[in-house]
């Protein structure tokens, strides 16, 4: 089954530099497979947020605090995962207010809302 929508609620606006540059590696990965199942899509996406978090959201500003906040921010960071329909709809009758971000995944597009 091809995927065309993936949905990350997050419900929480400060984190669009970590979920943006994740998405763009669920793009490419996708890309890269000729597909993903949605398991394995989920999977990708909570794997990915420790590192996408370090690297694009906190990487040059890591220290001690930053280091000691990592796992309760990680337990913080677990998003409801949405797909096609169920994200669609979502994107479409809820607002976030940018704690929400979506990939378009033929265009290869990336949106929050």
């Amino acid at each position: 089954m091809t995927v065309r929508t993936i949905a990350i609620v997050l419900g929480d606006n400060d984190f669009g530099n970590t979920f943006k540059p994740l998405l763009e590696a669920i793009h490419r990965a996708i890309q890269w497979n000729n597909g993903l199942s949605r398991e394995v899509l989920e999977k990708s996406i909570k794997a990915g947020i420790e590192f996408h978090y370090l690297a694009f959201q906190h990487g040059r500003d890591f220290n001690q605090n930053i280091a000691a906040r990592l796992a309760s921010t990680l337990d913080y960071l677990q998003p409801t995962i949405l797909f096609d329909e169920d994200a669609e709809a979502d994107i479409d009758f809820s607002n976030h207010d940018g704690g929400a971000w979506y990939l378009e995944v033929q265009s290869g597009n990336i949106h929050y809302y």
